[in-house]
């Protein structure tokens, strides 16, 4: 499957987002939370190559690695280092997922494979001379408790341990979404595109267990964002033609979190202590139909990505509003 078919299923529910910028204003609905502290980038206001942010990940030194459609951008402070073929070993500039080891090794994604970046030196790989199942990466996790890289793509999974071992696992669906939780056990957010389901897997000592969300009563729902809390439960972020919820596993079933009025769009998840952020074309709080909305400063783009620093601040990558930092008044 190549990227573009992958993005087309990504674009589906925000096609109408820039179709209506013009006629959307300031107001995406609802009550909006008061700003307390922001922070914007953009190319006007800073040297980030692109206001597309597809991923964000932010390191033990609370520095901030960037997925943008041109190019891998490195932000310490307020120092800029933006990446491409023509500066390193970059394959695309197009860059899909990133994540980052607990020593520092930095793993992007891209339309043409793979990349690993030790500060020193880079790495490419590729289905050609990796065990990667194909070059189009989706998404990348890392699991700190087993040290293992997880790269997802459009036709299944590469495992690369701490010590450079590849393991291919095979899976049906696109992957859209990853995370490993306190066991060691990944949790996988696919979508069938033949079939036009979702479904939310876990992968645990080689075995799968498979949620099928249309027997949930989720038709055709892309679990686009996904992560797991303190208490190590996963939460998954739906989104589709008419889905828009949040589900947690709870014991062996999920519950669908209460939904604040007018949120919609989901794209991210973000665990921050007992907040469960949801961003999409609206960024809020979850747990409460109450919880207000929170307005993205000079934008009505649809939030991306999502991450937490050392100090409390929440960076929001956006599909074309550039990058965000945000401090909650109330936590």
């Amino acid at each position: 499957m190549n990227l573009m078919k992958i993005l087309l299923l990504v674009s589906v529910l925000f096609a109408a987002c820039k179709k209506d910028r013009q006629n959307s204003g300031d107001k995406p609905g609802g009550s909006m939370e008061p700003v307390p502290e922001w922070a914007s980038f953009t190319t006007a206001n800073s040297l980030l190559p692109d206001d597309q942010i597809n991923a964000l990940v932010i390191d033990r030194n609370d520095v901030k690695w960037l997925a943008t459609s041109k190019g891998l951008v490195r932000m310490s402070g307020s120092n800029f280092t933006v990446f491409t073929p023509a500066n390193s070993s970059i394959p695309d500039p197009y860059i899909t997922a990133v994540a980052v080891e607990g020593n520092g090794t930095v793993w992007a994604g891209t339309a043409a494979g793979l990349v690993r970046y030790t500060g020193n030196s880079w790495s490419v790989f590729t289905a050609a001379n990796s065990l990667l199942p194909d070059n189009a990466i989706t998404c990348i996790a890392y699991d700190s408790r087993n040290k293992v890289t997880w790269v997802g793509t459009g036709e299944g999974l590469a495992r690369i341990d701490g010590n450079g071992q590849w393991q291919q696992v095979y899976t049906t669906g696109v992957i859209l979404s990853m995370a490993a939780d306190q066991q060691g056990a990944l949790w996988v957010g696919a979508f069938n595109d033949f079939a036009f389901r979702g479904m939310i897997k876990k992968y645990y000592n080689g075995q799968w267990t498979t949620y099928q969300l249309h027997d949930m009563g989720y038709a055709s729902a892309f679990p686009y964002g996904l992560a797991v809390d303190k208490a190590n439960a996963p939460v998954v972020a739906l989104a589709g033609t008419v889905v828009k919820s949040v589900l947690r596993l709870n014991g062996p079933g999920w519950e669908e979190l209460p939904r604040p009025e007018n949120a919609s769009g989901f794209k991210a998840v973000l665990i921050d202590g007992d907040n469960i952020w949801v961003g999409g074309r609206t960024l809020c709080r979850y747990g409460s139909k109450e919880s207000p909305l929170v307005k993205l400063p000079g934008t009505d783009s649809p939030v991306a990505a999502m991450a937490r620093d050392s100090k409390g601040r929440i960076w929001i990558g956006t599909m074309y509003g550039g990058l965000f930092a945000y401090y909650p008044a109330t936590r």
